[in-house]
């Protein structure tokens, strides 16, 4: 699916996965540095303390009061960033699998219609898994065109059945060496 400037779905996800992960990155380096910061200024308390100066121990708590706020803020950013991160590339992927389902069930069928005289008992069983496979379609809203149709039409499903049959001769051949399948 194309957006009016011409970049798929996958492909703006893909951006906005990337500036996202800029930012978080800027945000760890952040942290990381107000963590840093907050230990010194800890360490500036206690040494503070230590020499009896409680004005400077209590500047250098309120210091790192304020800082240790702010750094649960950013850690909280941090992890919903990361959070967002994972929820689009579930979303990609989730696009990708709505790409696969069309021709996985084109192929579905025409293995049901292959089998169908051979073994009717897988037929009937391959019957009900495509069933699924139907309400599956409609949940995530991808449409059958030929619905009815028991010839692949889309290209990923031609694909999958020019290689089962690859597959299938070669197993001919080594089930029955002198014996073609034409």
């Amino acid at each position: 699916m194309l957006n009016r400037r011409g970049r798929s779905l996958e492909r703006r996800l893909d951006e906005v996965v990337a500036q996202l992960r800029i930012h978080n990155d800027k945000l760890s380096a952040r942290t990381s540095s107000m963590s840093s910061r907050a230990r010194s200024l800890f360490e500036l308390s206690l040494r503070a303390k230590e020499e009896k100066d409680e004005e400077r121990a209590l500047l250098y708590a309120k210091e790192l009061s304020e800082l240790k706020r702010m750094l649960y803020s950013m850690l909280r950013s941090q992890a919903s960033l990361e959070g967002i991160i994972l929820r689009l590339e579930t979303v990609r992927d989730f696009s990708s699998v709505r790409k696969s389902v069309k021709p996985i069930h084109e192929v579905l069928s025409q293995i049901q219609e292959d089998v169908k005289g051979a073994v009717p008992e897988v037929a009937h069983e391959l019957s009900k898994t495509h069933s699924i496979l139907d309400d599956i379609m409609i949940e995530m809203g991808v449409s059958s065109d030929n619905y009815y149709s028991y010839t692949a039409v889309d290209d990923d499903a031609q694909e999958i059945l020019n290689k089962a049959s690859e597959i299938a001769a070669q197993r001919m051949k080594t089930i029955m060496p002198n014996v073609s399948n034409e």
